[in-house]
């Protein structure tokens, strides 16, 4: 595979993403091994194409991924994963008996590949799923071709490279990523069993390295991911950590979803933290039967002045008027495309299930980004072009703008409509959480933010402050486009 191809499609990802997700945050690229280094990059794999789009878009090294087979075959996807030196593993599920015959060849190009020093690619899991947690057993294939490769050249060093992908909202258009970089997993010849031993014997103590070492890109990929055991927990630990650190964006996407896996781990059914769980249960049902956040319960706790008065409902109704109207030419343009990717996404799940909900993103992403291509192509002229990308830039930054304030003006009027004994059982509520809380937050992980941070955050930042940022700058890592406050990581349609 030519490099300046390569090249050319990581451009392209890095545009793709760039316009999907309105956040990429980026940790411990220097873990990243250096060229001419065999390296085998592991990573959770739950949003189907749009993980590996990710890592070409932003790692340094050329990636070459091991992906099923009917990929080749995909319109449109087939060729970019053939440019992208990509080699097919050939499934049971589509090829029954034979798959162990075909994928001979497999195992030979992936030898073949790390004993050059180049970089490869594969999903432990075996496959891409919409869940809390990744798939449990991990295949061993990827140890397997590790070991293996390994024993049939002597001398060679690997680098397991693992990489956390968390998504807030995968599925959602200008929601956030954090992808961190783990400490490779070096694998040398004293992984190796003793060459005098005889075939059988170093088969079997290969195979159980290989279990071993299975184990061990596990626990590496938990650390750098969110695994829960369901969405239950997830949510009761997102609902933690919006109470107890409501530091909203002044924390990086990192710590934020840092804190989430801490409190995930005191949150598990098997804690037995009962009356903790059942104290954040009663807190979210009561937001949610509300339509608002902890925010802004914790805002009317403080008495903060400029939520109080009526003058902050008019302000935010007036920007969220503005910039809908700047947004409302680009926005009727693209309701077409719009009508068009729901009817599809709608399809997508209702012919396949909910178990294909990993494939929205992908689905969003490709077809928009398609139908930009071609648009852009079509005017020719390049100022024409040009023009069209910044129209699109300021109507999408527009829309942004408009859905926040519409969400703020919203969040005002519904708790401005509370009478006081619905606000006082939400206060009372919210104190049972930070007390029961509180006792478990003496553990390592779980932080508490100063007053001075705390307060902070009722500061407001100035309007033209973040008007003028390349992306907005949300007030909580957990927004959407959506007027209302989805306090979860599952699929919301």
């Amino acid at each position: 595979m030519a490099p300046i191809v390569y090249a050319c499609i990581r451009q392209m990802f890095k545009l793709w993403t760039f316009v999907f997700y309105n956040t990429t945050e980026l940790h411990g690229l220097d873990n990243v091994p250096n060229e001419g280094e065999a390296t085998m990059v592991v990573f959770n794999h739950g949003n189907g194409l749009v993980d590996p789009a990710l890592l070409i878009a932003n790692t340094p090294r050329l990636i070459r991924f091991l992906a099923k087979d009917t990929l080749w075959t995909m319109w449109g996807v087939g060729m970019l994963v053939k440019q992208s030196g990509a080699i097919p593993v050939f499934r049971p599920r589509e090829h029954g008996a034979k798959a162990s015959e075909y994928n001979e060849e497999m195992y030979r190009a992936a030898f073949a590949a790390l004993h050059r020093g180049e970089c490869l690619a594969i999903a432990p899991e075996g496959v891409s799923r919409f869940a809390a947690g990744m798939a449990q057993p991990m295949k061993t294939g990827v140890a397997r071709i590790c070991m293996q490769a390994l024993d049939s050249k002597p001398g060679l060093r690997i680098k397991v490279l693992p990489v956390g992908l968390i998504y807030t909202h995968r599925e959602k258009f200008r929601s956030d990523v954090c992808m961190q970089y783990g400490k490779p997993i070096v694998l040398d010849a004293s992984r190796l069993p003793p060459t005098h031993l005889s075939k059988d014997e170093r088969d079997k103590l290969l195979f159980a390295q290989a279990h071993h070492l299975t184990e061990e890109i596990n626990t590496a990929l938990q650390a750098l991911s969110l695994h829960a055991p369901d969405f239950v927990t997830l949510r009761r630990a997102l609902t933690a950590t919006r109470v107890m650190l409501p530091l909203g964006t002044k924390q990086t996407l990192k710590e934020y979803t840092g804190q989430i896996r801490a409190w995930m781990g005191k949150l598990t059914p098997e804690t037995a933290a009962v009356a903790q769980c059942t104290a954040l249960d009663q807190y979210q049902h009561a937001l949610d039967a509300r339509k608002i956040k902890d925010d802004r319960v914790r805002r009317f706790a403080f008495a903060e002045p400029s939520f109080a008065s009526p003058l902050a409902s008019v302000r935010h109704f007036a920007a969220a008027v503005g910039f809908g109207i700047i947004a409302l030419p680009g926005c009727l343009a693209w309701s077409p495309m719009w009508i068009w990717l729901k009817h599809k996404e709608k399809l997508l799940l209702t012919n396949n299930g909910m178990t294909w909900n990993d494939s929205v993103a992908e689905l969003k992403a490709t077809r928009s980004w398609l139908v930009m291509v071609v648009v852009t192509l079509a005017l020719r002229k390049p100022w024409r072009m040009a023009a069209l990308w910044v129209w699109f830039g300021v109507t999408v930054r527009a829309y942004e703008e408009h859905v926040a304030a519409l969400r703020s003006f919203y969040s005002h009027r519904r708790l401005s409509d509370l009478d006081m004994p619905a606000i006082t059982e939400l206060l009372r509520l919210r104190r049972l959480v930070i007390e029961l809380l509180d006792e478990m937050a003496t553990a390592d992980g779980i932080k508490a933010p100063t007053a001075a941070e705390a307060a902070a955050t009722l500061v407001q930042p100035l309007f033209l402050s973040t008007l003028f940022r390349r992306t907005r700058q949300k007030r909580d890592w957990n927004e959407i486009l959506r007027t209302e406050d989805h306090n979860t990581f599952e699929y919301v349609p």
